[in-house]
């Protein structure tokens, strides 16, 4: 969904009241190129097409989520009612998958020797 349009968004306090309502009969989540969510949905006979989660100030993008822990959270405080939920994930070849940052060889830590000096190796002439 690329066409973003204020007329589509709906914001937290009507969400919440639609919801009360029974009024959303479907609620997506679904994952961005970018690594992140965003929310979706269907309102019974109120509102044709779907409908994007937006803020007051933005209401032709968007409102996304950098966790999905976090969204659910969200979910869950200010939509009570909402229980059932459609997660809508990207093919793995699409998304931006972070690596793992690679471990430090293994290396001794060094000895602190008290009042003695290093002793330097003796190089060997053929």
């Amino acid at each position: 969904m690329n066409n973003w349009l204020p007329e589509n968004s709906i914001v937290d306090s009507e969400v919440a009241v639609m919801a009360k309502k029974k009024a959303i009969v479907e609620f997506n989540i679904i994952e961005h190129e970018t690594d992140v969510f965003y929310v979706t949905m269907k309102l019974h006979h109120w509102r044709d097409g779907i409908l994007h989660l937006a803020t007051r100030r933005l209401r032709d993008e968007p409102r996304m989520f950098m966790n999905l822990g976090r969204l659910v959270t969200h979910i869950r405080e200010k939509y009570e009612s909402i229980t059932e939920i459609k997660l809508l994930l990207l093919p793995v070849e699409e998304t931006t998958v972070a690596k793992a940052p690679k471990k430090p060889a293994a290396t001794k830590p060094a000895v602190k020797s008290e009042g003695k000096k290093p002793v330097a190796k003796a190089k060997t002439v053929k």
